[in-house]
């Protein structure tokens, strides 16, 4: 018993070494906002997707009947994909900042 005891504090003094506070983490209210918004901006990275296919689609059609890309388009599905890659970039914590409309512009190509 005394044994097990020893045990769990090392790993507990182990953790505390490390920096890890796991009661602080989970009682701090910016990590529940940033969940908050991930799960936000990871339903709209799926509506994100579902636009650029109607673009692919679109285009398509225009290089199909035009033998042209349509420029109009071509910049917003370039802007589109810029946008995803903001989105991505914040859902995996490479960026603190938020994606449009919260922290940044909408992205121009």
């Amino acid at each position: 018993m005394q044994q097990n005891e020893n045990n769990e504090n090392t790993q507990e003094d182990h953790d505390l070494k490390q920096g890890y506070d796991y009661e602080a983490n989970i009682k701090s209210i910016p990590i529940w906002k940033r969940l908050m918004y991930m799960v936000i901006f990871s339903v709209v990275l799926s509506i994100c997707r579902g636009l650029v296919f109607g673009v692919a689609v679109l285009q398509f059609f225009s290089v199909l009947f035009t033998s042209n890309a349509n420029k109009k388009l071509q910049t917003f599905g370039h802007s589109i994909g810029l946008y995803c890659s903001e989105i991505a970039d914040f859902l995996t914590y490479y960026s603190e900042e938020k994606p449009f409309p919260f922290d940044r512009d909408w992205p121009t190509a």
